[in-house]
């Protein structure tokens, strides 16, 4: 962890099992909605990666939900960051995977992914190739047995976005996955 004073940074060690990660997120999606932040910063990103847990137990999940819901569209939105995208794959892929949500999540998230996807071809925003050359690959890889609902999320939202007939979309790199 590092703490930042004026011009000098701290590093210091911290036992993370000791730190609470539900209300660390709880309180920090508070904060930045709180803000009207426009986008997470590196350090943002870099805490929400840290703190979601692979297993959620069922005391937790009602906080896992409400964060995510929260801090989705900031998610969606990081993936047009070039300095964010790969982290904000992770987190999203984290929270779209608690199976007893799953489904409710990927769901609720569809009308996201499309304006994401739109806004990774808007011509006007000049997103880097590289956040649509990392979701792409990041698709490509997503293990169909394991993630089938969280793959075809991906499809459908590039579906949607072929279907769409926007004109700065065309010739989309996402078209190939629909082959």
């Amino acid at each position: 962890m590092t703490l930042s004073g004026y011009n000098w940074e701290y590093d210091i060690e911290v036992d993370h099992s000791e730190i609470d990660k539900v209300i660390l997120l709880r309180s920090l999606s508070d904060f930045i909605t709180s803000k009207n932040f426009e986008n997470l910063s590196i350090r943002q990103m870099s805490i929400f990666n840290c703190c979601i847990s692979k297993t959620v137990t069922p005391s937790e999940l009602d906080s896992w939900v409400r964060v995510y819901r929260q801090m989705r569209d900031y998610l969606f939105v990081s993936l047009a960051d070039p300095e964010l995208n790969e982290k904000a794959l992770l987190v999203i892929q984290k929270f779209l995977t608690i199976s007893s949500v799953m489904e409710t999540l990927l769901e609720e998230s569809e009308k996201v992914l499309k304006s994401t996807l739109l806004l990774l071809h808007n011509k006007e925003n000049a997103v880097d190739e590289k956040c649509k050359t990392t979701l792409l690959e990041y698709i490509k890889n997503i293990d169909e047995k394991n993630n089938r609902s969280l793959k075809e999320f991906y499809i459908s939202g590039i579906r949607a976005l072929k279907e769409s007939k926007n004109p700065d979309v065309e010739n989309s790199i996402f078209f190939s996955l629909l082959t």
